[in-house]
């Protein structure tokens, strides 16, 4: 027992060490950043990620926020590869190679307001974690007042950022570009659904009770329904019913992926999605339909078609996934409900708590 007490004491006071450690290089980088010239730096996401688009763009909008926030101008490295769903028909090399060209221009007209371009004469220096940004920045703060080189950092992610103060991210929208919905803007109300098939492993860390999606669209359709206003759902999912068909040779999934998925027991011994957790989503979506009223299933709809709709929603249900809280982030008019879970969100967004929903 003594013993016991003893490595939590040492695990605690570890913990607390590394925050108070991490707590310093925050406040050093932002020190840095209020001060170093601003047309000697840039900010650029690290290339060549090798998983999904959805933490890729996650990554992506983490540095950009920062940018905005200490108005420093980014530059865009496109996305190169994604990973491919489990639960989705990988797309021929000539159909993924389109889908990496549309996306990447879409998203570099989405951060247009922030992007600059590089030149040769650009010092780049590579940053994977928190201690690195800060010594980058220590090395070449009293070098840039008197060199004219540019100072470009490559940085995997900003999330040390995000974490202590997700609202950085609503203040990307001002500068946002704007679209309008196709749904009768003036008189009807789009309201669009994320399911992702991982969320189906029950008593996991990735579970999400299927009673928060209608829990959500309750509140959210009765609060139209008050507005004397039409709406349509549109629910968008990462699965489908000829599910179990698909082979795993025809994947690009990394071995890393492929044992994440078999601890959440989401593939069978055949490395197909498990037939559990496909039903339970299936059932879900079933359910959707059943309950409410102008529900349509966006099926064979193409990642960059899903994102968009996402992002022009009058109301977003989030699943716990990257691409759904990334759909959020560049929603900039709409209503955003999302689960407590690892990703912590910005302030105006509706935060359901297990306790809402789970009976």
């Amino acid at each position: 027992m003594q013993k016991l007490m003893i490595r939590r004491s040492l695990i605690y006071l570890s913990t607390k060490l590394k925050n108070q450690i991490n707590s310093g290089y925050i406040n050093g980088v932002k020190f840095l950043l209020k001060r170093y010239p601003k047309n000697r730096l840039a900010l650029t996401n690290s290339a060549n990620q090798k998983d999904g688009y959805g933490a890729q763009i996650q990554r992506i909008l983490s540095v950009v926020a920062v940018s905005n926030e200490f108005n420093i101008k980014f530059i865009l490295r496109p996305i190169t590869f994604a990973e491919d769903q489990i639960t989705q028909t990988p797309l021929p090399e000539f159909e993924r190679i389109r889908e990496l060209k549309e996306l990447n221009n879409w998203l570099r007209v989405q951060l247009n307001p922030w992007q600059a371009n590089q030149h040769d004469d650009m010092k780049v220096c590579k940053v994977s974690k928190l201690s690195g940004f800060f010594v980058q920045l220590l090395l070449n703060f009293f070098s840039s007042r008197f060199q004219s080189k540019y100072l470009l950092l490559e940085i995997e992610d900003c999330y040390a950022f995000t974490k202590i103060d997700p609202d950085i991210y609503a203040r990307l929208h001002i500068s946002l570009p704007r679209t309008e919905n196709s749904f009768n803007p003036k008189n009807g109300m789009e309201v669009h659904v994320h399911l992702r098939y991982a969320n189906f492993s029950i008593g996991t860390e990735r579970f999400l009770d299927p009673s928060y999606y209608i829990t959500a669209l309750s509140e959210i359709t009765s609060n139209i329904l008050q507005s004397n206003r039409a709406y349509k759902i549109y629910v968008h999912s990462d699965f489908g019913e000829t599910i179990n068909e698909i082979g795993m040779f025809k994947h690009q999934i990394s071995i890393e992926t492929l044992a994440y998925l078999e601890s959440l027991n989401l593939l069978d011994e055949g490395k197909k999605p498990n037939r559990n957790a496909l039903e339970l989503a299936l059932q879900t979506q079933r359910a959707l339909v059943e309950i409410f009223d102008n529900v349509n299933i966006c099926a064979e709809e193409d990642l960059l078609s899903s994102i968009i709709k996402m992002v022009n929603a009058d109301y977003l249900v989030l699943s716990k996934s990257s691409f759904a809280f990334v759909a959020g982030l560049l929603n900039i008019s709409g209503i955003i409900y999302t689960p407590e879970y690892w990703n912590n969100p910005p302030s105006n967004w509706v935060k359901l708590r297990e306790s809402d929903y789970s009976s």
